[in-house]
């Protein structure tokens, strides 16, 4: 029976896949995936493509804005976007496809390390770990399982006997688009690098074009975005001192730790800071971290001494799993304290510590009781997945259900606000948008949604009050960021809609100053214009509009009106 069941191990992870992750693909856009997608014009055409590798992972600008370059991941969402529209299920569905594509390359990986059993148990965990399973949940996070997919793909290429040419081309090729997908490629390059080095393969071949890659990469994102690694003072933990983040890593590590062995309770936009050393965020975690390294320790010296032909093995998923850890412990500043998301590359070192252990204690005797075992905890890990699935819903349903795990997130709050917002429930939103700005004051976005919500109360009741609040709240979120659009296009529209159209200019003017000018707010400056009777200048930012977003229908109804001298009507919208 079980040696039926593990004739087609790549079968029954690719069902268990399926079965697993259907009814994610159902899912709506939630969170960035709005501003990664529907709002980013440059990935609503194949024709952009080009421009991609040129820019941000974050659009609106004549250029794309911020220090996130990952252009492998928006070109598959302008392939996606061009031929489907915005269909959320195609891309859950290209997603969970991938994770699927990545659960097998693991279970191959583990083969060559472990016999099949172990290594397709394993296999199956990750495929189904609900830690792990925000990678796959989360539109906005497809650079997690691209740079896997092809990060693996490039060093499966290693671990081939027989070495031709071609396959130090491939390999150059697909790590560079495991670079692309995401700056945490470079994990790969090491691995690579130590597995040379440890399993004896002299092939220097690879090294070389390893570090030519790399080289072409860092070029490549020099002139596109810059050297800077992240943007400082954006979230709590990146406006902490280097000894303040280092004061987290312990709580870091356990944390991980322990979701990875208890996924109970998980959740999103962990932004939490510890504000001292205390017994539970510090003491304890060390405490704790320092037992379970021990036991790490202890156990490959027991695996020198009792098996050593797995120690090389022992040593390399060690490295693999702090590796992948290491760059997650706030040494370099992230936009968030911990992420599941983050355990995606990881992961695949704690499994080939696990898969040691197994084949270290492996009898005959307990086979059949280890393998009672092994299809529990797939079954409990899968049933968590299949339930977290439904948490991803839509923004709403997320929202609310992880306010409850991660409480006092200003960015949850932020979210559970915006979110009413879309079901009309402008008062309750104000309640959670407000205590986002209490827990974290500098937050652009929560500044904008309080603006929002003013202004729909300033339209509705036609008090200049609310109006001069909206107007203050945008102007706040204004001054607290320099790479997203959405509070200048607002500020701007609510100057056109219920002050002047000089001030709506002069605002643009002085926004273009910190940002390139977006294909809204050329929009905006068009209209303005075209109030002011300055016609060529209307046409010029009307024209700018269009070229900027080709499929707004808006700008190019709005640039052959001005062209050909057709009267415009101007209507505030119904906010």
């Amino acid at each position: 029976m079980q040696d039926r069941f593990l004739k087609n191990p790549l079968l029954i992870i690719t069902i268990f896949g399926l079965l697993v992750y259907c009814n994610l693909v159902f899912n709506q856009f939630v969170l960035d995936d709005p501003s990664q997608i529907l709002n980013n014009p440059a990935v609503h055409s194949i024709q952009n493509i080009p421009s991609l590798f040129l820019g941000s992972s974050f659009g609106g600008g004549k250029n794309l804005e911020g220090l996130y370059y990952k252009p492998v991941m928006t070109t598959v969402y302008a392939l996606l976007y061009t031929t489907f529209g915005p269909n959320p299920f195609y891309f859950h569905l290209l997603q969970v496809l991938l994770h699927i594509a990545n659960a097998l390359f693991v279970f191959v990986l583990l083969s060559k390390f472990f016999n099949r059993a172990i290594s397709l148990f394993l296999g199956l965990i990750f495929l189904v770990h609900p830690m792990i399973a925000e990678a796959v949940e989360y539109i906005s996070n497809l650079q997690d399982v691209l740079f896997l997919f092809f990060g693996l793909l490039a060093f499966l290429i290693i671990t081939k006997p027989a070495i031709k040419i071609k396959h130090y081309v491939s390999f150059g090729f697909l790590l560079f688009l495991s670079f692309l997908s995401k700056e945490t490629g470079i994990t790969f390059l090491a691995l690579s690098l130590m597995y040379i080095y440890l399993f004896g393969k002299r092939r220097k071949p690879f090294l070389i074009v390893a570090l030519t890659t790399f080289a072409l990469y860092a070029t490549l994102r020099h002139f596109a975005v810059g050297s800077t690694l992240y943007t400082t003072e954006l979230f709590p933990i990146t406006r902490l001192s280097f000894p303040e983040r280092l004061m987290h890593i312990p709580i870091i590590i356990f944390y991980y730790i322990k979701t990875f062995f208890f996924p109970i309770h998980v959740a999103i936009a962990q932004q939490w800071t510890i504000k001292s050393l205390n017994f539970h965020d510090f003491y304890f975690p060390l405490v704790f971290d320092g037992l379970f390294f021990g036991i790490l320790f202890f156990f490959g010296k027991k695996i020198w001494e009792k098996k050593r032909e797995l120690f090389k093995t022992f040593v390399f998923f060690t490295l693999w799993f702090l590796m992948g850890l290491g760059i997650h412990l706030q040494i370099i500043p992230l936009d968030a304290t911990v992420a599941d998301r983050w355990f995606y590359f990881p992961s695949i070192g704690i499994l080939g510590i696990l898969g040691i252990a197994v084949t270290h204690m492996q009898v005959k005797k307990q086979k059949t009781i280890l393998g009672l075992i092994g299809v529990t905890v797939i079954l409990a890990l899968s049933i968590r997945t299949v339930v977290r699935n439904t948490n991803w819903k839509d923004g709403l349903t997320l929202a609310r259900h992880d306010i409850e795990v991660n409480k006092d997130s200003f960015a949850l709050e932020n979210n559970l606000g915006f979110e009413l917002m879309q079901v009309g429930r402008y008062d309750q939103a104000q309640i959670h948008v407000e205590k986002s700005i209490q827990l974290v004051g500098y937050w652009w976005l929560s500044w904008n949604n309080l603006g929002v919500i003013y202004r729909h109360k300033a339209a509705k009741t036609k008090d200049a009050v609310y109006l001069k609040k909206a107007q203050d709240s945008f102007q706040k979120a204004v001054d607290n960021t320099n790479n997203f659009y959405l509070p200048y296009e607002n500020l701007a529209e609510l100057l056109l809609n219920f002050k002047t159209p000089q001030e709506t200019i002069v605002f643009i003017q002085q926004a273009s100053k910190k940002i390139s000018v977006n294909s809204h707010l050329f929009f905006t400056l068009a209209l303005a214009q075209y109030q002011l009777d300055n016609t060529q200048a209307a046409l010029d930012a009307a024209k700018a509009s269009y070229e900027l977003d080709p499929t707004n229908n808006l700008s190019y109804q709005l640039y052959q009106a001005l062209l050909t001298n057709k009267q415009i009507q101007i209507k505030t919208p119904d906010y």
